[in-house]
């Protein structure tokens, strides 16, 4: 189960990514659904994350990650990540760059960060190929298991739960932790204004 060019366009606008070709493809496919093929692997396509939350978690690994460690190349390239697996983080870049012509920087070529080592390397796969890799690895027999679903373009927002799993996936909502900062100070203002 998929999303309509619609509904990509959706996406597009609320991730700031471009989504063409092989991701494209997948979206309209298998954007909502794994129907069962990747076995316990979960890609974040299938978490039922609010777009808030997916923001905040893309703009936290581009910070705290790629820009900290200098892969600016990579963050000009609009990444977009998919899957993590233990420390290693998947994503590929939605943009070309005509800065950066390099082959690894094309989009739809999947790349990995390690968390641990903070290092980046490229998987030299197509997203394609990479998924293709993925579901033999899983699932080589292509059994139908149990469905994964989720929705990119949810935009429903529960505070608690975008702090929790975002803590779960090692990465910490700096920004989060920024504004609520932001609204306590604010409101001690006001508060302090009140009483004049």
């Amino acid at each position: 189960m998929g999303y309509n060019d619609e509904e990509i366009e959706e996406i597009e606008k609320f991730y700031e990514i471009t989504i063409k070709d092989d991701l494209k493809d997948f979206f309209r496919m298998a954007g909502r659904s794994d129907g069962g093929l990747l076995g316990k692997i979960g890609l974040l396509f299938y978490k039922n994350w609010e777009v808030r939350k997916r923001c905040i978690f893309q703009d936290d690994f581009n910070g705290e990650c790629l820009v900290k460690n200098k892969y600016y190349t990579e963050v000009n390239c609009y990444p977009f990540i998919f899957f993590v697996e233990d420390n290693l983080y998947y994503f590929v870049t939605t943009r070309e760059n005509s800065e950066f012509l390099e082959s690894y920087t094309k989009k739809d070529r999947v790349h990995c960060y390690n968390m641990k080592t903070q290092e980046l390397t490229h998987t030299g796969k197509t997203f394609n190929e990479f998924m293709v890799d993925l579901v033999h690895k899983t699932n080589p027999n292509l059994e139908a298991g149990e469905e994964k679903m989720g929705e990119m373009i949810n935009i429903k927002v529960d505070d608690e739960d975008v702090a929790g799993e975002l803590e779960e996936m090692k990465i910490i909502g700096s920004q989060e932790e920024k504004i609520l900062e932001q609204e306590e100070a604010e409101k001690f203002v006001l508060t302090e204004d009140a009483k004049l």
